[in-house]
């Protein structure tokens, strides 16, 4: 295992946190991609996709902490600290689907061909994700 990716110049980039944020910009540009092939308004696409990572990020913390809640019950000034613990994905796919409906029709896209391109949007970021779960340990 290789919790830490590397350090130069005093600075030092965890594994898992690399690969979380790789798999973040490999994702949106996988969607991008999807939404072009889909024929959608990939602008809007790529608006909308970056407007929903910041509560999908949220609602991942959250359902990690919910099914930790005997380490966070007593240790509350961790529940939002990034080195301390994960993400669950489907607190985050929850959030984000809910967050999603309002949020698609004022941006006229269709809810269910922008969620046809959200699924490679995921599995990009997932796939990296567990990359840096693996190399963290």
């Amino acid at each position: 295992m290789r919790p830490v990716l590397f350090q130069r110049w005093g600075v030092t980039i965890p594994s898992y946190t690399a690969m979380l944020y790789l798999g973040l910009v490999a994702g949106v540009v996988a969607g991008d991609i999807a939404a072009r092939k889909a024929g959608l308004n990939t602008f809007r696409v790529y608006v909308a996709t970056c407007l929903l990572i910041i509560p999908a990020l949220v609602g991942a913390r959250l359902l990690y902490v919910v099914c930790h809640w005997q380490f966070y019950r007593q240790n509350r000034r961790l529940t939002w600290k990034r080195g301390e613990g994960g993400l669950a994905l489907h607190g985050g796919l929850v959030l984000a689907l809910v967050l999603s409906l309002p949020l698609l029709r004022a941006m006229q896209l269709p809810l269910g061909a922008y969620w046809d391109t959200a699924v490679f949007t995921m599995l990009t970021g997932m796939i990296l994700a567990k990359v840096g779960c693996l190399l963290n340990g």
